[in-house]
């Protein structure tokens, strides 16, 4: 599993963890498991509990969804004081992250689509029919897939730069923002799920540090 802090300056290493919504409805053996995992990843993501926006949909079709980052005033870190600073930040973001994932969750309804209508026309009980159809479905659902993860790194890199671009302002209140994702590749082991998250930590004063 790929934990990572996304910043244009330096990347931090990798640690393992399990992944997997508390609440998710799934039916599986491994529930307690998988149960257990959400809570483990997001203490690795943010151990010291700071103030954070979880950009993952907290659901079990999470990998496949596209989410919004929250605009209102209610999400605003307590420390920052500055309305119109979090409203211009916020709407900015939120430019990017509904583009994660974006037609993804399309591609797998398309697919789910086409093996029901398979299965109400009968085709399914005339094999080589059923695998002429559904095999190349299935080739063009993952390949589209890999395509669609492939890009999210893209976008995690543009929200990472907006971020960024907000930096020093956010400092001037106090806060640092950091940008951390989680296995947010194509192939991960499994019971893992992709997480993001935006932490608004303390900012660090150097000058102090150096006295």
């Amino acid at each position: 599993c790929l934990i990572h802090s996304i910043s244009l300056h330096h990347q931090t290493h990798y640690h393992p963890s399990t992944t997997r919504p508390s609440h998710c409805l799934c039916l599986s053996k491994n529930h307690h498991h998988t149960t257990m995992g959400l809570a483990n990843s997001k203490q690795e993501l943010n151990p010291e509990d700071h103030p954070a926006i979880w950009i993952s949909d907290p659901s079990c079709l999470s990998d496949f969804t596209t989410t919004q980052f929250p605009t209102d005033q209610a999400s605003k870190p307590v420390a920052l004081k500055d309305s119109a600073l979090w409203d211009e930040f916020a709407h900015k973001v939120n430019e990017r992250v509904p583009l994660v994932n974006k037609h993804l969750g399309n591609l797998y309804i398309m697919y789910t689509t086409v093996v029901a209508l398979c299965m109400a026309i009968g085709v399914t009980d005339i094999v080589p029919q059923f695998q002429l159809i559904i095999i190349p479905a299935a080739i063009v659902t993952i390949g589209g897939h890999a395509v669609i993860v492939d890009k999210n790194k893209g976008h995690d890199v543009e929200i990472a730069k907006i971020i960024e671009s907000y930096q020093n302002r956010f400092v001037d209140h106090g806060i640092q923002i950091e940008y951390v994702t989680e296995s947010t590749h194509f192939c991960k082991p499994r019971h893992k799920r992709a997480m993001r998250v935006v932490l608004f930590k303390p900012a660090v004063n150097t000058m102090n540090e150096l006295t």
